[in-house]
């Protein structure tokens, strides 16, 4: 990619670069870069693994929106769990602008705030976590007089999780994994008028013979809604990241047990707990709950003992995902 091109359609206001020779698949992405107000780069080598490289410089402003379409910043950094959220928002007829920690978020958020109708926090992020990020959006807004919704996205749900979101400067708060019929309620509450009422939406299909411990045939209905026209397979596609995401974070949970590193291990293990039970690895999930838990309390040896039952689990829950992924019904 030649960087004076790219400087050049900067300084005049250009959205953005497609290279040719020009792809469907590039035109695709570039168009609905551009749509949501995102400068990029697009050429084959971003297509399938980023949406887009950003080009530095000022987002687009609000005449590039649709203004009846709610625009909101979701701050998620897990892979997974981003890509379901997307789409459960587009699904309900939102525009997404994507920040992958809290440091970018704040960044994103305070270079035009007014774009935004609300803003989706994760909690827990690497480089500034959701806490720190919506205190830095507050003080911001003390400048301004403004206050936009901030909901926090969290798999902690007890009362002093609750509080703690609150206390923090957020305004509202999901549990995770988040349901498409729950955050449809949360937006109806915080941006109505957009959101056209509170409504119950379908967000399964007919249910399996029942549930399983190593992938909820129920959650894996929800997601299969969740597949868009572009003819894609959203749920195998969900899949093939999460396969390449955990198999990093199971190699840094075995590297942290060697190093005697708790906190990687803590985030490895959190990043894990939050995908699978996106998917609906509830078993996996549970004992990646309980292995985060005991790496906060610098229990090595407890966490040692556990990592057979652990990869057992991992294992199972990847036959699983495999078999699924040659259904041609996923």
């Amino acid at each position: 990619i030649r960087r004076d091109l790219v400087d050049a359609a900067n300084k005049v206001g250009i959205g953005g670069v497609i290279l040719k020779p020009i792809k469907v698949a590039s035109l695709s992405t570039g168009l609905s870069e551009v749509i949501i107000g995102r400068k990029f780069i697009a050429d084959q080598k971003t297509i399938g693994k980023e949406r887009a490289v950003k080009i530095p410089g000022k987002l687009a402003t609000l005449s590039t929106q649709d203004i009846n379409v709610p625009l909101l910043l979701l701050a998620e950094d897990n892979a997974a769990n981003a890509m379901v959220a997307t789409a459960q928002l587009q699904k309900l007829g939102c525009q997404i602008e994507l920040a992958s920690n809290g440091m970018e978020a704040v960044k994103i958020f305070t270079r035009n705030p007014s774009r935004y109708q609300l803003v989706l926090m994760d909690c827990q992020m690497p480089e500034m976590d959701g806490y720190t990020a919506v205190q830095s959006i507050r003080e911001f807004e003390m400048t301004r007089g403004t206050h936009v919704p901030v909901i926090a996205m969290t798999a902690h749900v007890s009362p002093e999780d609750k509080r703690e979101c609150l206390d923090a400067g957020m305004d509202d708060y999901i549990g995770k994994p988040v349901k498409l019929n729950d955050l449809k309620r949360i937006l109806s509450r915080w941006i109505p008028s957009q959101m056209g009422g509170d409504s119950e939406i379908s967000d399964t299909v007919a249910k399996g013979p029942g549930r399983s411990v190593v992938l909820d045939v129920e959650v894996l209905s929800s997601l299969r809604t969740l597949q868009g026209d572009d003819k894609k397979n959203f749920l195998n596609e969900l899949f093939t990241l999460f396969l390449k995401g955990s198999k990093q974070d199971i190699a840094i949970i075995d590297n942290g047990l060697t190093d005697g590193d708790t906190e990687r291990i803590r985030k490895a293990a959190h990043a894990l707990k939050g995908s699978s039970a996106t998917l609906g690895g509830t078993s996996f999930s549970e004992i990646c709950r309980q292995v985060e838990h005991l790496a906060g309390k610098n229990k090595l040896e407890e966490i040692r003992r556990m990592q057979p039952e652990m990869i057992r689990r991992y294992r199972e829950l990847v036959k699983a995902i495999r078999q699924e992924m040659k259904k041609k019904t996923c």
